[in-house]
């Protein structure tokens, strides 16, 4: 980003979820005597001029809910976070859907980040399987079709699998002479018969093998190998899976890491103790 182009809103919040957890330990260390002495009513705070008119609102809310002071830590046009005189620490956002948008952009990143925090039976269900299987096709057709050449490696070979596989009629190679014996046709007649089989046979193969990438994989290389292997080649749609995830588990659960519960204000806002 360009040093004169304005942050915008996503930007913001991805920095500070990344920061805001950079400074989890810090405060946990120095809580049992900390004073936060930046504490003022947020009429007094230098920033109070700037701020949009939800946020003056939900500050003034926040000291009436909870009967504190607070500093402001850090804002944006959507979202501020707010920490007391002791130490208690709030995110506070315009609306629910707000904080909801910062909550998928904090796990999306955790997500990348440190996959391995996360169930992998569950990650397992946002890996890109086509991705993942168009590229493994071309050597599994490969790797396939050199074992196969190697075990029938002539055309009379192929014949007779094929026809061992009913994958071709017996009926196309042998007739009856007129004494009503059985007589083998020239496979120079019909080679690509036995091409255009022996391709389909192999193409077949794969799409049975690769139906499930990932459990083919598994089956290869071990459940956890596999699992890592699968996710590098096929890739993960993150974003689908940080919106899973909070979509199930509540937006509370990911921003509230005191309480894990929401504060709802009067004036539509929402707050999320995180110390």
């Amino acid at each position: 980003m360009d040093a004169d182009e304005p942050e915008s809103a996503r930007e913001f919040l991805r920095r500070h979820a990344k920061a805001s957890r950079r400074g989890d330990a810090d405060k946990e260390d120095r809580r049992g005597d900390y004073r936060n002495e930046r504490a003022t009513r947020a009429t007094q705070w230098a920033e109070w001029a700037d701020l949009e008119d939800w946020q003056r609102v939900a500050t003034q809310e926040m000291e009436t809910e909870f009967d504190l002071i607070f500093s402001l830590v850090d804002y944006h046009t959507v979202m501020m976070e707010m920490e007391s005189k002791r130490g208690r620490s709030f995110l506070v956002f315009k609306d629910a859907d707000e904080a909801e948008s910062y909550a998928v952009n904090q796990v999306e990143d955790q997500l990348r980040d440190e996959p391995e925090l996360f169930t992998q039976d569950w990650l397992e269900n946002f890996i890109n399987a086509d991705h993942l299987r168009d590229q493994l096709r071309s050597d599994e057709e490969n790797n396939l079709r050199d074992r196969l050449d190697e075990d029938f490696p002539g055309y009379e070979e192929k014949r007779d699998e094929l026809i061992r596989l009913d994958r071709l009629d017996r009926d196309v190679f042998y007739t009856e002479d007129a004494e009503g014996d059985e007589v083998e046709l020239p496979l120079d007649d019909l080679e690509r018969v036995i091409d255009s089989a022996w391709d389909d046979y192999i193409e077949a193969t794969i799409e049975e093998q690769l139906e499930d990438p990932v459990q083919y994989l598994k089956d290869m290389l071990g459940d956890e190998d596999g699992m890592k292997t699968a996710m590098r080649i096929g890739g993960i749609n993150y974003r689908e899976a940080a919106e899973a995830a909070v979509s199930t588990d509540g937006t509370a659960h990911f921003l509230a890491s005191y309480s894990g519960k929401e504060i709802q204000l009067p004036g539509g806002a929402v707050a999320y103790r995180t110390h």
